[in-house]
């Protein structure tokens, strides 16, 4: 069974970018671009990682964030943001998330993150 990666953002280019990707690895990725629908998919898909864009249609990522770890603690959230600081990265992990990577992203770092983070198969997220 293919462990299932949600990510989440606004720019249909990333989302192409990691389905070239992810298409060796071992991986079902679901995306969406819709806020309103995050919810749902993490309620009926039940991936092992989201992976979003802190700025997520302008300051909404953030809001995102924290209503996600809110209602779902144990899903794993990794932040992809293009500001990288101490300040940031405290920032980040202070809002929930897991992890972070900066972008552009290297290939390598993101596939390593992503095994760090992603939840084990057995972990209920309601």
């Amino acid at each position: 069974m293919k462990q299932k990666l949600l990510i989440v953002g606004d720019d249909p280019t990333l989302f192409e970018a990691f389905r070239k990707l992810l298409k060796t690895e071992r991986y079902q990725v679901i995306t969406s671009s819709h806020p309103n629908e995050i919810f749902h998919l993490i309620s009926t898909m039940h991936p092992g990682l989201l992976i979003m864009n802190l700025k997520l249609y302008g300051d909404f990522g953030t809001e995102l964030l924290v209503q996600v770890k809110k209602i779902f603690p144990p899903l794993a959230v990794l932040v992809m943001t293009t500001f990288t600081n101490v300040l940031t990265e405290r920032f980040i992990l202070q809002l929930g998330a897991n992890d972070y990577i900066s972008m552009p992203f290297d290939i390598r770092d993101m596939l390593t993150k992503i095994r760090q983070n992603l939840c084990p198969e057995n972990v209920s997220l309601s």
